[in-house]
């Protein structure tokens, strides 16, 4: 008898560790969708396109999750459009949809971003495109995406931009 219950007690502590350990958050705060964020490419060329990638996905608990966001662009990045996403009912613009978005950013573009993450799916993605006319390395982190409604994943992600060596130039 007291061997089931420690058995119990271990599993119930493993699982609150993993909740804790596997999210890397307190269990308390714990969020029914994450946002992930990356580039896709450390290094480019520029003015190659390139592209911005947000994943959100359903986290512990999945949800119907309706999202309005918001990513502020590194200044020097400009966005090129044509963006895709396989989220429900995506937008992605640089013109804020209605009510209009606020944003304390100085400088940069921001790019706002609308969709669902319904029940059944369990991630999705957003591909912002973008290049940058000059060198030098730009730098996207988790202060830069606000009003997203779940836990956007801390930390950076970075793309430097270079002038392509004469020997790499088309021609």
């Amino acid at each position: 008898m007291h061997g089931k219950r420690s058995r119990r007690g271990v599993a119930v502590l493993l699982g609150a560790v993993c909740l804790v350990g596997c999210t890397g958050l307190p269990a308390a705060a714990v969020s029914p969708i994450v946002l992930g964020k990356a580039y896709t490419v450390d290094a480019a060329a520029v003015n190659s396109g390139r592209q911005l990638v947000l994943t959100a996905y359903q986290n512990v608990v999945p949800v119907n999750a309706s999202m309005n966001f918001q990513v502020g662009l590194p200044i020097g990045i400009t966005h090129l459009g044509g963006d895709s996403s396989t989220c429900d009912s995506a937008t992605i613009s640089e013109t804020p949809p209605l009510p209009p978005f606020r944003s304390a950013r100085d400088g940069g573009t921001i790019v706002y971003i609308t969709a669902s993450l319904p029940i059944g799916m369990p991630s999705c993605s957003f591909t912002i495109n973008l290049t940058s006319v000059g060198g030098g390395t730009y730098t996207t982190c988790a202060a830069d995406i606000v009003n997203f409604p779940g836990t956007v994943a801390p930390g950076c992600t970075s793309i430097r931009f270079a002038t392509a060596h004469p020997a790499r130039v088309p021609g």
